[in-house]
Parts: structure tokens; C-alpha cells; sequence
């Protein structure tokens, strides 16, 4: 036989083989066309559902089945049974499968479309660990059946209903309006989109999610991987609107290791004083079981009414999978307030972070300035025996002056209802607690020295307590409470404060003096609008060994000044007042406005065996005297009565001699004159 009859024979036999291998092909494929039948497809499903799902499935009807020119099987309703206990582990409402019929001839199911339609179950959210336990579960297990390569070129999930507890999150239903995805099987590289809502079982939590892009998952390997994913997260959580958008790039988990690029998310928080929020990690990679981190950013910003305020951190990190430590060397932290309505701030601070996830467990050291001025800080956060968050803040200085051009008034009902409240609400059922010790703070004039407070948060309420400082060359002390409703109430309490001290902080001249002693009690609310204009309490005040201008050509001077004040609609009203000096005694009733510090009243003046009634204006620093008539001559308290009436007439009017009244008369009759002609000149004449 030579070589070329050998090739020709070679090549006959050869396309026999293929022909005989088509033939047989064609011939099993037609054979399982003639006989897969209805029951043929049911069984096969209610045995995947007993092997692999490792539940019974129950149909309300037959399966009905068409062969040209693909299998195209479509099921009825029907619901899984867990057979340990025959509760109903889900149902749903119709599902739709066509089959390729070229894998079958070699034992593979290739199912080229499946639709599911009204899914319903309710699951358990899973911890990392029994997560890697599904790898092991039957449903990704290989088996010597037919079931095991199953392949879904494209799977469609529709108008269905996931029930979902456990984990961190609070029990929620996700509603899937569509989920798509280009393949389905235990090793996968599928497109897949996501249409959906979800809502808390207590309302509090409604959102809407749409998220699309290419995942890597094989369970069996331990491959996890998003190449390119972007979620959108939209809704509210309790009244409060919220935006949240997540993007990967070439994320990617390996049994123990991890690698990216760059995970980034972002989330915009409420209306009224809108927060920002922009999280990236970059440079992501794993060593046994440490992953580690070249940069982690976290920046915030929130718009005020009068401003913004904005929180920067960055670090590198690494985080051991196993222990659940999470550790940030080089922390940088930077803190800003610009707003008219809030103490200016300009924090920056910097060093490290230790946590624990698994705990949960953090604690904080870093150092830097407040204000241009040195600060320490140190914090730690727990969930054993009960949440908790502890601060501990010290400085030698801390400079809390309103910018230039900023207003002087501070906004407490901002402070609390957009700020502080929220903050404790975050960490609802935790205690927030943290001590603060500044040995100078300068707030406008005002300059406490050696303060000292605690502050606490817990369910939305605040409390300042322990407060001490010094002020004036004297000691304040006292506690502020706010009630999660905005009811608070305030306790001081002051010894040895230099009076004129505090006038000169409040800038006016030639003010009293004295030792000030005195107990102030304040109640209101801090949600009313008008809350500083409703603050009721009781003050105690006494002032003693110190000097009152006004009563004479030289400040006068007196042994103790002393009374009760009641304060309502931010009206402090003194119902009787003494003054006791060694050649003069007076008592009266004023009244004082919170806000501006001026005050109103009247007064009897017993000085050598004489009385004169005398009315009140001006600042309760620097009183002014309005006498119905001079006190004796040679009484240190002596002084003309033209004099006064000059410091509160117009300089156009001439200087009158008053009409002859009797005394009790013309003291109120002056009193309202001369209120008029210092307060309205315009609407008066002459004489």
C-alpha cells in the first residue's frame, strides 16, 4: 500500500467517523426532542429543587411545553416547602425557561432565557462566614447529574418581593422591579441592572435603587469582583431626604485577597441644612490577612443658614479580615465653621486611629490647633456593655470670637435642632459623653478662664453639667439641660465677680461696681422661634462693697445692693430691690430686657430724714437717676435737679423750673415728660 492510497483511505474513513458523529448527534437530539415531554421538564425541576435548593416544590397546575424551534417551557404558579417543618419558604407567580437543545445530547442543560415573575420569600442576611459556607452548599456543589453544568444565558427576575432581617440593617422589604442579568451560573462574568425599592417593616427607612454594571462571581473559587458597578440610592430615612451613588473599578475579592484601584461613594443628606458626603479608598491590596489601604478620604460638608461647615479626613489604613482590626497611622483631620450665626472655627488635627469591626470598638489620639490655638483630643467608641462614645478635649486657649462681619447673636435653635440633635439621634440608644478643659476661652469680651463642663447626648437630648470657670476675678458654676422636645433649663451660679469687669466686657464706661454674688435660674424651649423671648426663670442677685453713679457728682458709695428677680418673656421684673450705704437707703421695683440690658423702675431715696422718689433708665450697668426733687444740701447723694433734667431734655429747650405739684404727683408727671422728650423730641413742643 503506498502512502497515497493510505491518505485516501485515512481520509474516507474520516468522513465516515464525522457523518456517523453527526448522524448520532441530529439523531439524540431528535430522539430528546420526541421525548422530553411536560413531566420530563417538571421532574427535572422538582428534582434541581429537592437537590440543589434542598426544598419541595409544589405547582398549582401542569407545566406546559413547546418544541419548536426551541424548548420553551413554561411553569405555573407555584411555592417551595422547607420539608423539615412544611412552612412555605416562598412562592411566586409564574417562570418562563427556553432551552437549547444542543447541550443535551452531552448531559448539559443550556437554558438560554429564564423568566421568573412575582417572586416571594423572605431571607436572613448572612455573616461573612456563612457566606463562605455556600460555597460548600449543594446548590454551587458539582454532582454527577445533569443538574450540575447548568448554564442560564440570561436570567429576568420581575414584580417581586424579598423580606430581609438581620445583619446591621433594620428589617426591610426590597421590592424588585427588574433584575437582570446576562448569565447565571456558579462560575459567571454577567452584565447585570437592578430596578428597585425597599422599605423598613417600621416605615422609617424608603428608597429606590437602581445599579448597573459587570460582576465576576464564582463561589466555588471564592471570586467576588465588580469591574466597573455604579449604584444609585435615593429616598428618605425617617424625614429626612437622602441621595447616595457608589462606583468600582476593577474591584476584585480572591478567597482572602482583595484588589482595586479605587472605591468611591457619595451621599447627599437632607434639605433644610443639606450635608455632602464623599468617600474614596484607593490602592487597595491584601497580604494573608491584612488589607491594606495607600489613602483613605473622607470629606463632609454641610450648608448652614449663614454659612458652611466641613469636615476633611485622610489616612492610610489597614484592616486584619480575621481579627477585624482596623487601624489608621496617619490620621489628618481638618474642622471648619464659616458661618454668621456660629462661633468661626478653623480645627486641624493629626494622629491615629485604632478600631475594631467586629466589636465594634474605636479609639482616637490626635493633637493640632483650634483657632490657631493647641489642642489635645481623645476618644473612644464601644458597643459593651451598652453604646457609648467618650471625648476628652483640652486646650490652653480656645478662641470662639464671631468673624469680622459676622453677627453677634448665636443661634441656638439652629445649634440644637439642626446640629446637636441630629448628631444624638445618629447614635440612638448609645451615650455620648465628653469632657472639656480649656484654661483660657474668649467668646467676643467675655474671657472665662480655667473652664471646665461635661457634655452629654443620649437619645436626642443634651446636658452641659459640671461647669466651672472663672470670670471677672470671681467663680460661675452651674448645669444646661435640653429635653429631645427642645425644652431646656439652665442653673448658674456666680461668687466674687468684679462687676465692672463685666461692664467693661459689655462696653460700657463708667459702670457700677462691686462684688456680684447671685443664683440664676432659666427654662424655655429651643425649637420656639421666639424661644429667647419665652425664657422664664428666677435670679438672685446681690452686690456688695461697691460704687453707683448717677446719684451724685461722684460715684456713690454703698455696703450691699440686693434682690429677686422673676423672668418671663425675657423680661427680668424685679418686684423690690435695696440699696444700703452709709448716708443713703433706697428700695424699689425695675424691670430689665434680657436682650439689651436696659432697665426701667423707680425708687425712694431716704437720705438724712428726707424722701425723694426718683425713675430708673438707661443700662443696669450704668444707671441713670430721674430725681422728683435734690436731696438735702451737703447729702453726698445732693445734686440739682436741673442738672438730670439737662441730661435728658433736648438742647433746643431751654431748661424750665417744674410746675408746683405736690410731690407724689410730680414724679410721675416728670417722669413721663421727661421719657417723652428723650425718647420722642419730634412729637413734643416746646414748654
Amino acid at each position: 500500500m503506498n502512502k497515497k492510497s493510505f491518505i485516501l483511505r485515512a481520509a474516507k474513513l474520516g468522513k465516515c467517523c464525522l457523518v456517523l458523529f453527526i448522524v448520532l448527534v441530529f439523531a439524540s437530539t431528535a430522539s430528546l426532542y420526541l421525548f422530553v415531554s411536560p413531566e420530563w421538564a417538571e421532574g427535572k425541576l422538582t428534582r434541581f429543587s429537592q437537590e440543589k435548593l434542598q426544598l419541595e416544590l409544589r405547582l398549582s397546575g401542569p407545566v406546559t411545553l413547546s418544541h419548536l424551534p426551541r424548548i420553551e417551557v413554561r411553569v405555573p404558579s407555584g411555592s417551595f416547602i422547607d420539608p423539615a417543618d412544611g412552612t412555605v419558604a416562598g412562592t411566586f407567580e409564574s417562570a418562563q425557561l427556553s432551552i437549547s437543545p444542543w447541550g443535551l445530547p452531552f448531559g448539559q442543560i443550556h437554558v438560554s432565557k429564564a423568566i421568573f415573575t412575582g417572586l416571594k420569600t423572605a431571607v436572613r442576611i448572612p455573616s461573612i462566614e456563612q457566606l463562605r459556607a455556600y460555597a460548600d452548599s449543594p446548590l454551587f456543589k458539582t454532582s454527577e447529574s445533569w443538574i450540575a453544568p447548568l448554564v442560564i444565558r440570561r436570567f429576568r427576575l420581575d414584580d417581586s418581593e424579598i423580606q430581609a432581617t438581620g445583619g446591621p440593617l433594620r428589617p426591610f422589604t426590597l421590592r424588585i422591579k427588574s433584575l437582570e442579568s446576562s448569565e447565571l451560573a456558579p462560575r459567571m462574568t454577567p452584565s447585570v441592572r437592578l430596578e428597585a425599592s425597599a422599605e423598613s417593616n417600621d416605615g422609617a427607612l424608603k428608597a429606590d435603587i437602581s445599579s448597573s454594571g459587570q460582576v465576576d462571581f464564582d463561589v466555588t473559587n471564592g471570586i467576588f469582583g465588580l469591574r466597573r458597578f455604579q449604584a444609585l440610592i435615593s429616598g428618605r430615612i425617617e424625614e429626612t431626604a437622602f441621595s447616595a451613588k457608589t462606583e468600582t473599578e476593577r474591584f476584585q475579592y480572591v478567597g482572602q485577597g482583595l484588589t482595586s484601584p479605587e472605591l468611591s461613594a457619595m451621599l447627599d443628606w437632607g434639605s433644610a441644612s443639606p450635608v455632602s458626603v464623599n468617600f474614596t479608598a484607593s490602592g487597595l491590596s491584601t497580604r494573608g490577612n491584612l488589607i491594606q489601604g495607600e489613602a483613605l478620604s473622607l470629606k463632609v460638608l454641610q450648608k448652614l443658614e449663614g454659612g458652611t461647615q466641613s469636615l476633611k479626613l485622610h489616612s492610610d489604613f489597614s484592616i486584619d479580615s480575621r481579627t477585624g482590626a482596623l487601624s489608621l497611622p496617619g490620621l489628618k483631620c481638618e474642622y471648619t465653621v464659616a458661618a454668621d450665626n456660629l462661633p468661626s472655627v478653623e480645627a486641624s488635627l493629626q494622629g491615629k486611629a485604632e478600631a475594631n469591626l467586629k466589636k465594634p470598638a474605636l479609639s482616637v489620639t490626635a493633637s493640632g490647633t483650634f483657632n490657631d490655638s493647641p489642642v489635645r483630643l481623645g476618644g473612644e467608641w464601644g458597643a459593651s456593655p451598652s453604646p457609648f462614645v467618650k471625648a476628652a478635649l483640652s486646650a490652653d486657649q480656645l478662641d470662639l470670637t464671631p468673624k469680622s462681619g459676622a453677627s453677634d447673636a448665636l443661634d441656638l435653635r439652629g445649634l440644637f435642632a439642626d446640629r446637636l440633635r441630629p448628631l444624638s439621634s445618629a447614635f440612638k440608644g448609645a451615650r455620648m459623653e465628653a469632657d472639656v478643659k480649656v484654661k483660657s476661652l474668649r467668646y467676643g469680651l467675655l474671657n472665662p478662664t480655667d473652664l471646665s463642663a461635661s457634655i452629654s447626648l443620649k437619645d436626642g437630648g443634651i446636658g452641659i453639667n459640671g461647669i466651672e470657670a472663672h470670670l471677672s476675678g470671681g467663680h460661675i458654676s452651674g448645669a444646661v439641660d435640653a429635653a429631645p422636645d427642645g425644652a431646656w433649663n439652665a442653673r448658674l451660679s456666680a461668687s466674687g465677680i468684679r462687676y465692672e469687669e463685666l461692664a467693661r466686657a459689655a462696653g460700657v464706661p463708667n459702670a457700677a461696681t462691686g462684688l456680684l454674688d447671685g443664683k440664676l435660674s432659666l427654662n424655655g424651649s429651643l425649637l420656639d422661634d421666639s424661644s429667647s423671648g419665652r425664657a422664664s426663670g428666677k435670679a438672685d442677685f446681690n452686690l456688695a462693697s461697691g460704687t453707683l453713679p448717677g446719684l451724685a457728682r461722684k460715684p456713690l458709695p454703698f455696703e450691699r445692693l440686693e434682690g429677686t428677680a422673676e423672668i418671663r418673656g425675657g423680661i427680668a421684673s424685679c418686684g423690690l430691690w435695696r440699696l444700703t450705704s452709709k448716708t443713703l437707703a433706697a428700695h424699689g421695683s425695675a424691670e430689665m430686657d434680657l436682650r439689651t440690658l436696659s432697665i426701667a423702675g423707680e425708687a425712694l431715696l431716704r437720705a438724712e430724714g428726707r424722701e425723694v422718689t426718683a425713675s430708673l433708665d438707661g443700662s443696669v450697668f450704668a444707671p441713670e437717676w430721674i430725681l422728683s426733687e435734690p436731696l438735702q444740701a451737703g447729702s453726698p447723694a445732693a445734686q440739682a435737679p436741673a442738672e438730670a433734667a439737662e441730661r435728658t431734655q433736648p438742647t433746643s429747650e431751654p431748661a424750665t423750673a417744674p410746675a408746683a405739684q405736690p410731690p407724689s404727683q410730680r414724679s410721675w408727671a416728670e417722669r413721663l415728660r421727661d421719657w417723652a422728650r428723650k425718647k420722642l423730641p419730634g412729637l413734643l413742643a416746646p414748654g
